[in-house]
């Protein structure tokens, strides 16, 4: 089972269904996926890896706002790196250290690293991305 953010660990989620650890040559891309979409899902987080943005960008937010919604992706974000430990190196290096150095901490990249990567294993050559967003796209 892959390690968990400190919020994840008391979670009852985690009783439901584990968060399956990424491996290397992407043998449980299915089970890895289905676990960590079923908790972003169940702690209303899968908004932020969904490609269409379903949070509002033109409704004026307060401080605390931007910093609660900038909290809860940053533990989307967490919650994917640390089911995905074991890839996140060897991806790293391919990018570049692109991956180490992306201060936004977008999940939404990051899950689209990681899907680019099972593709690259499987012998599929993904799209070329441009993996970092401008201000704008990331609250």
């Amino acid at each position: 089972m892959a390690q968990t953010p400190a919020d994840l660990d008391t979670s009852p989620a985690l009783n439901l269904i584990p968060i399956v650890e990424f491996k290397e040559d992407a043998s449980n891309f299915e089970d890895w996926e289905h676990s960590v979409s079923f908790h972003l899902n169940y702690h209303r987080l899968d908004c932020y890896i969904d490609p269409i943005p379903r949070i509002p960008r033109d409704i004026p937010l307060d401080y605390a706002q931007v910093v609660c919604l900038r909290r809860r992706r940053l533990f989307a974000y967490a919650l994917i790196w640390n089911s995905a430990k074991a890839v996140l190196p060897g991806i790293n290096r391919h990018l570049k250290d692109q991956l180490i150095r992306n201060r936004e901490h977008d999940p939404q990249v990051l899950w689209e690293v990681l899907h680019d990567h099972r593709d690259v294993i499987g012998g599929i050559v993904p799209l070329p991305r441009r993996y970092i967003r401008g201000a704008r796209q990331m609250l």
